[in-house]
């Protein structure tokens, strides 16, 4: 593999996503070698018709030039890849808006055609333990939901409601006619990660922010844990913990809270969506999960949780920059697939030539030919008027043959009787 601008264009983009953060860092062939062998499919693409050596030193050099970790430099060095046509951000844009509009719907469905789950409050309610004798009264036992945002239940979404396409689908490809290219490309937008990972990265954060709201009421109303016998953050699901929350704010300090400008209701019932996500399977693009993470973030930072707000940022920084290198890798799709579909328009367009001079050729080539069957026949007749007939001149030739037959006969039959008589 020569060590030229299209050779460390593909080895960057292939190995854009791995190399971040601290592995942007490398320098070393072994640490680099190591790597790069850690992802075979990556590899594979890589040394067809190369070796891991020519990679490891093509890639070498993107980090010693802080390719890898300069978005700027990025873009000096490839800079069609960071370049797309603005009718091609256009219709981006309106898929992405219409991707989370759909996705809003199925949300918005999920929370109200389910009913209200008191499940949760009567087990809260029949394991408060009683207290000098007497139950703790109804003013003072946990109710787990807010009147104007009712839980919701762990129902099953619609079929007609999921939004399309699926995370893992696909999408739809229009079919070409044979004899012209498509309008326009199929859409590679709106973004979407594998839902595996969706599903990964939005219930790991569902987990961290119940034990952020557990770790919260454990620190700030401890009775309230002992009272109640919440003794985990898995004894409320997400949407119980932050109502619980909202409903008891008023009786803590403001000081509690890391408050900004954003309401306190506002941030804590801002996770929902992030809830009903996870629980409910609603494919998401790549926005609307990262949208979700910074909910999810505030949320933690509100709630004075440092550990997970940095691991959420964290998170949301890996999702942004394996994103970013899957929308580069698009980019170079649509590329290098335009340049393909012009190679082949020219082609097509030489062999619709090339067909129209075969047609032309086979309509000349029997024009000729009729044109020379004309004159034979012409010559024909003429002969014909003139008792000049093929069939005349064949009877002539004939006679002649045998007359020359006989005369050779007859001069044998002469020589035979001399010989006789002598």
């Amino acid at each position: 593999m020569a060590n030229q601008v299209e050779d460390r264009r593909r080895v960057y983009l292939a190995c854009r996503a791995i190399f971040v953060g601290q592995k942007a860092e490398l320098r070393k062939a072994k640490k680099v070698r190591e790597e790069i062998e850690r992802w075979p499919q990556v590899l594979r693409s890589l040394t067809r018709g190369s070796s891991i050596e020519n990679v490891v030193a093509i890639l070498r050099d993107l980090l010693a030039q802080n390719i890898f970790k300069s978005e700027r430099k990025a873009k000096a060095a490839f800079p069609d890849l960071f370049y797309s046509p603005p009718e091609q951000e256009v219709k981006r844009e309106a898929s992405e808006i219409d991707a989370a509009k759909s996705t809003a719907q199925v949300l918005d469905e999920v929370a109200s055609e389910t009913h209200e789950d008191a499940e949760c409050n009567n087990q809260v309610e029949e394991d408060v333990p009683k207290q000098n004798g007497e139950v703790l009264s109804k003013s003072e036992q946990v109710n787990t939901y807010s009147e104007t945002e009712p839980p919701v239940t762990e129902q099953a979404i619609p079929e007609q409601a999921i939004p399309e396409p699926l995370a893992s689908t696909p999408m739809p490809t229009p079919t070409p006619t044979p004899t012209s290219l498509p309008l326009s490309l199929p859409s590679l937008y709106p973004t979407y990660i594998p839902y595996k990972a969706q599903h990964i990265i939005l219930t790991e954060a569902q987990r961290m922010l119940e034990e952020s709201c557990f770790e919260f009421t454990k620190k700030h109303m401890p009775a309230l844990l002992e009272n109640t016998g919440l003794d985990c953050a898995s004894s409320l699901e997400l949407t119980k913990w932050t109502r619980l929350l909202a409903k008891m704010a008023d009786e803590m300090p403001e000081t509690a809270f890391n408050l900004g400008t954003t309401p306190l209701k506002e941030v804590l019932f801002s996770t929902d969506k992030l809830r009903h996500s996870a629980v409910h399977r609603v494919p998401m693009t790549a926005r609307g999960i990262k949208d979700q993470l910074r909910s999810a973030t505030a949320l933690t930072f509100t709630l004075g949780d440092n550990r997970h707000t940095t691991q959420l940022e964290e998170i949301c920084y890996e999702l942004d920059n394996k994103v970013q290198a899957m929308e580069l890798n698009k980019n170079a799709l649509v590329h290098s697939t335009t340049a393909e579909l012009q190679d082949i328009q020219r082609r097509r367009e030489e062999l619709d030539k090339l067909e129209k001079e075969v047609l032309a050729n086979m309509m000349k080539s029997d024009q000729k030919n009729r044109g020379f069957i004309g004159a034979l026949l012409e010559d024909s007749v003429g002969r014909i008027l003139e008792g000049k007939t093929e069939m005349g001149t064949d009877d002539d030739n004939k006679i002649e043959e045998d007359e020359e037959e006989f005369s050779e006969c007859h001069t044998s039959v002469e020589d035979f009787e001399q010989d006789s008589v002598v």
